[in-house]
């Protein structure tokens, strides 16, 4: 059996025919309680921050994201696995996230990453169906040994073990230049100051404290163009808005 785990619904309405089940990870595991080992006290966390910060009822994670996550845990021997997500943090983070929900059964799946066009800053947002046909038959072959290293990734993010995150990304094949990259944008948006603020944090301060007319709008686009890596949205930056504000 093959299956194709997408970051996000946004790809999945232009996903081209291919043989294979479709699962969609719908979460935001950058950011936000993730601190739980046990599944079930992990799920249960996301619920309450999702709730609090986003207005996500339980029912709805339940239904759009818990289901997702039991697919992937859930996928036999032998199968073949896609991974869909792209190079900025916040893809990399829900698919170290995707690798430690296969859990022991990867040393028998078969796993492959299909990239985005290197040179579309977009990622799949921009690629058409062909492309995205020409990019899956140019997957990566991903090692059970590279699986493990990954699935230690989401588990030293999720611990905010930020040394550990650095000796992994020393251990990772050169293949995998793009996961790495990822690694020092993870270690800063973890490490916080004396008034528990990141560096992301403080440039969003710098902003708002060198001009106290900007708009959030502007904030928001200079912050992106400036920090694409972190892929974030506009609702996980306007968090870190309404955060330093205060500081102001």
């Amino acid at each position: 059996m093959k299956y194709h785990i997408l970051n996000g619904d946004a790809l999945k309405t232009r996903f081209p025919q291919l043989e294979g089940e479709i699962i969609v990870l719908r979460e935001c595991l950058i950011e936000g309680e993730k601190s739980s080992e046990i599944f079930d006290e992990f799920v249960e966390s996301r619920k309450g921050f999702l709730s609090k910060c986003y207005g996500t009822t339980p029912e709805e994670y339940e239904n759009k994201s818990i289901i997702e996550f039991d697919k992937i845990r859930q996928i036999s021997d032998e199968s073949e696995v896609y991974f869909w997500f792209e190079d900025d943090l916040f893809c990399q983070v829900n698919f170290w996230f995707s690798c430690s929900l296969l859990s022991d059964s990867y040393k028998s799946i078969s796993c492959f990453f299909v990239r985005a066009k290197s040179t579309d800053e977009n990622g799949y947002g921009k690629m058409s169906s062909e492309e995205l046909r020409v990019a899956f038959q140019s997957s990566m072959v991903i090692q059970s040994a590279d699986i493990k290293l990954f699935a230690n990734m989401w588990k030293a993010y999720q611990a905010n073990e930020t040394s550990s995150l650095s000796v992994l990304k020393s251990k990772l094949n050169s293949r995998f230049s793009f996961v790495a990259n990822a690694i020092d944008p993870a270690v800063k948006l973890l490490t916080v100051d004396e008034q528990n603020l990141t560096i992301y944090d403080r440039k969003i301060l710098e902003m708002i404290s060198e001009n106290d007319a900007i708009s959030f709008d502007e904030v928001f686009q200079k912050f992106n163009q400036e920090n694409s890596i972190l892929g974030l949205g506009d609702l996980q930056v306007k968090r870190m808005y309404e955060k330093v504000k205060s500081h102001v």
